[in-house]
């Protein structure tokens, strides 16, 4: 079966779509992959990634075999070179008519040489989180730019994109959001980021894991993006220059491993 057709299967069969909107689901996932001379990728290897059944991770593979990477260059000349991945997997399911798209949100790679592990990450001050949302079950990811002074200080921040998470907030979903985007940017005040330069723009996730549930959990989760009004100071430096990725801990992605091939669904 095509990885299209068994995403469209599973996802149909988690009942926890419904009519109307395209229903939007992720999952996080890990691995490492090796980089060729000429920026393509030579090996694909997924962490525990047993829960997406055979078809699907092989699917998922062959997605990143067919990226292209900058050459990873040493003393000029290109190399191969390997590295760790985050991946948040993405999967849009249509109810009426059938049919599912997927595709990889967003990657970030990281250096075996220089990652240093969980216990070992940057320590960033973790955002109050909305009471309400807690008390209704409803969590979030938002990835806000940023941009540092000489300490590391962010200067200027924003919310680059949003989504909750749990139970169907219904008409609640904005004000839900907007709780969860003050929280955010309350908080990377007081943070420190390490290893960007003054100026340079860098993307960072916040994930809010509700109460009762695991931040281990790996499964399909249905999320609900909330629409966000993007600063034209983002949209300006993000065609500039692609922005440094951090990962869920705080971690500088590689400036090595520099990914060409747009994430995301076609078109979006």
């Amino acid at each position: 079966m095509r990885l299209a057709g068994l995403l469209c299967a599973l996802l149909l069969a988690s009942g926890l779509a419904q009519a109307g909107e395209p229903a939007r689901f992720t999952a996080q996932l890990e691995g490492e992959l090796v980089i060729g001379p000429q920026g393509q990728v030579l090996e694909v290897a997924f962490k525990d990634a047993g829960w997406l059944g055979e078809d699907v991770r092989r699917g998922y593979e062959a997605k990143v075999r067919e990226w292209k990477f900058e050459p990873v260059l040493v003393q000029g000349q290109p190399i191969s070179a390997r590295g760790r991945m985050r991946l948040d997997l993405l999967a849009e399911r249509d109810d009426e008519a059938r049919t599912a798209q997927f595709a990889i949100h967003r990657a970030v790679f990281l250096d075996p040489e220089t990652y240093r592990g969980p216990d070992k990450s940057p320590s960033l001050r973790a955002p109050l989180y909305p009471r309400d949302a807690a008390l209704t079950g409803i969590g979030a990811l938002v990835v806000v730019a940023a941009r540092v002074d000489a300490d590391g200080k962010p200067t200027e921040a924003a919310t680059e994109y949003l989504h909750l998470t749990g139970p169907d907030p219904g008409a609640q979903g904005r004000r839900f959001a907007n709780q969860f985007q003050r929280a955010t940017l309350a908080a990377i005040k007081y943070w420190t980021l390490q290893g960007v330069a003054p100026g340079e723009l860098v993307r960072i996730p916040v994930r809010y894991i509700a109460p009762g549930q695991s931040r281990e959990e790996r499964r399909w989760t249905r999320v609900r993006p909330v629409p966000v009004d993007v600063p034209a100071w983002v949209v300006a430096a993000s065609a500039a220059q692609a922005p440094i990725e951090l990962a869920d801990s705080g971690e500088r992605g590689s400036a090595r491993l520099r990914l060409l091939t747009p994430l995301g669904l076609p078109g979006r």
